[in-house]
């Protein structure tokens, strides 16, 4: 029998099987006592990660040294202020005739705007549907109520330039390339190349720049993305000969697009579900941190009820149990939090009040938007 073969046929066992039977798992694999009073569900969620962590692998060494430092406060994203200010809290100071902003976020501060958008003398730190902006329904076009991070906006962009820039075909076809000689147009190429590269590589200034230089204009619809390319610009980078007036001056590129939220944000998830690049999400991994460490106080024996960390911790004990299942993550998954790879929309909430997660690591990567990172053993 496959190692495959052994983990689906031991996880399908777990579905009927009984509170005594479970308790008997749990001391086989564990060595120690389930606490008092689980539930058969959170028995079973624990014992289905044993299994998979002796078939396939558990976490590396290093993720869970560092999930333990982040629960301790030792490490650096575990570390805390003894000040706590709630993210969304605007603070504001007037200094040498000038008003000074400063934004409060879930991953810390923005001051004076760092990624607002400006429109006529108002400064956002979002881009906001016309909808928003003029407090009513457009009556010339449907339109939907969108405040997005500016971030997001500028790295849909980003996704559809360099996707274009590194398109030798659509390049090809643009620039008529064919009508060249070979070395002529491999120089183009390879120009296009190197503007791709370069882009992901600037400052935030720098960035910014980039884009009013090479993109027009930016529309968001209900369901694609619009980006309109100054030609005449990018002819003069790629060293291509200046365009004529009677030839078209931008290109335009409509990529299928849907806006998601996660949290009180808005994001934008690209072409075939590819989410626009997000960074660590510091919050959920401080969730992650905790439910790890708590999970191992219970594995090697140290908590006998759920009871004591919500006491220890001055929580709900129905906050603990909707908690604790973040400790039966795939690794993989937990790997890619830590790694900032998770989906745009992924959140903590999400995970903790999904009541149909598997326990089986292939469809957890599924039901929660992550690549492929288990084959099925169902």
């Amino acid at each position: 029998m496959s190692k495959d073969d052994k983990v689906g046929q031991a996880l399908r066992g777990l579905e009927e099987a009984s509170r005594g039977t479970l308790v008997a798992q749990w001391r086989r694999h564990y060595r120690s006592e389930p606490p008092r009073y689980a539930s058969v569900e959170f028995m079973r969620q624990a014992i289905a990660y044993a299994i998979q962590e002796r078939e396939l692998g558990g976490l590396p060494a290093s993720a869970e040294r560092e999930l333990l430092a982040i629960s301790k406060g030792t490490h650096p994203t575990g570390t805390s202020s003894k000040i706590k200010i709630k993210p969304g809290t605007k603070l504001l100071r007037e200094w040498d005739g000038n008003t000074h902003e400063v934004l409060v976020t879930d991953k810390g501060f923005v001051w004076n705007g760092t990624t607002h958008s400006r429109r006529a003398s108002l400064r956002y730190r979002y881009y906001v549907s016309q909808t928003l902006v003029i407090g009513r329904p457009r009556s010339d076009v449907p339109s939907k109520r969108w405040r997005i991070p500016a971030s997001e906006i500028e790295n849909a962009v980003l996704a559809t330039l360099t996707s274009f820039l590194d398109d030798q075909s659509e390049l090809t076809s643009i620039f008529q390339l064919a009508q060249m000689t070979p070395v002529e147009a491999t120089a183009v190429l390879e120009a296009a190349t190197s503007l791709s590269l370069s882009l992901g590589n600037l400052d935030l200034t720098q960035f910014r720049k980039a884009l009013q230089s090479y993109v027009t204009r930016v529309e968001i619809g209900d369901a694609t993305i619009a980006v309109t390319l100054n030609l005449a610009e990018l002819h003069h980078v790629l060293r291509l000969p200046a365009i004529k007036s009677d030839e078209p001056q931008t290109h335009t590129i409509v990529t299928p697009v849907r806006v998601t939220k996660r949290g009180v944000e808005q994001r934008l998830v690209i072409g075939r579900g590819v989410m626009t690049p997000v960074k660590r999400d510091e919050t959920l991994v401080k969730a992650l941190a905790r439910a790890y460490a708590w999970f191992e106080d219970i594995r090697i024996g140290k908590i006998g009820d759920l009871s004591e960390i919500a006491t220890r911790e001055n929580l709900p004990r129905s906050y603990v149990q909707a908690h604790l299942p973040l400790a039966f993550l795939a690794p993989k998954i937990v790997q890619a939090i830590l790694d900032g790879k998770q989906p745009a929309d992924l959140s903590a909430k999400k995970i903790m009040y999904r009541t149909d997660l598997s326990v089986e690591w292939a469809k957890q990567t599924s039901q929660l938007g992550f690549a492929d990172l288990y084959r099925s053993v169902a």
